[in-house]
């Protein structure tokens, strides 16, 4: 597209209006070569009736992206530079850049997903771990079942330039696979959890118990 090699599309969205997004993760090859925080390489693209171009083409590691509950911005998850990215929306493009959440040691952010109250959730591969972005500017950790030692082993190969695919397909210890994808029920009360590794979908609970008895 535009003379550039799509050379590890990620993620498609399409919307109400027809439109549909595309985020390249990276166009360098091997895609081994943009598992760093030092590569911006990755592409936003949109197809509508006027045809398909580039609306980014710096961002580090693009993995899934999000309409904002307005429609009027885009986030996208930098998943090697550990945040996520809003842009404004309209009809020129892309613009108004900034930082929506940045994340630390073991969050490597992978996918998005906006609920009916306007939070949004992310999943974070390799620490295992599901944040919630309230619309007032809160990072609330929801769900975590982190390996440390992993996680170290990982944060020491990123730093050392020699990150591969086994740091994605490892797991360490943790239960839930790398988790990296997320949806809701009709009721929004459920979470569903995709994973890199795991064998099956997980769910659970988007809310607080209710259960108010006494402990014994």
């Amino acid at each position: 597209m535009d003379g550039v090699f799509l050379a590890a599309t990620n993620f498609v969205l399409t919307d109400g209006a027809g439109r549909t997004f595309v985020t390249v993760s990276t166009v360098s090859r091997p895609r081994f070569a943009a598992y760093s925080d030092k590569v911006r390489d990755g592409l936003v693209i949109m197809i509508d009736d006027k045809g398909a171009r580039i609306l980014a083409d710096d961002i580090c590691f693009a993995n899934e992206c999000r309409l904002t509950p307005d429609g009027q911005g885009l986030v996208v998850s930098e998943t090697f530079s550990r945040q996520i990215t809003r842009f404004d929306l309209g009809e020129a493009g892309l613009s108004n850049r900034r930082t929506l959440a940045e994340f630390g040691r073991g969050d490597f952010p992978d996918g998005l997903r906006y609920d009916a109250d306007g939070h949004l959730w992310v999943t974070s591969i390799v620490g295992n771990r599901l944040w919630k972005l309230t619309p007032d500017g809160r990072k609330i950790l929801h769900l975590e079942d982190c390996d440390d030692a992993w996680v170290d082993e990982v944060e020491a190969a990123l730093a050392e330039g020699r990150m591969g695919r086994e740091h994605f397909y490892g797991v360490g210890k943790s239960r839930l696979g790398n988790i990296a994808s997320i949806d809701f029920s009709a009721d929004g009360r459920t979470a569903y959890l995709g994973s890199l590794c795991g064998p099956s979908i997980l769910s659970i609970p988007t809310v607080p118990s209710t259960n108010t008895g006494n402990a014994a």
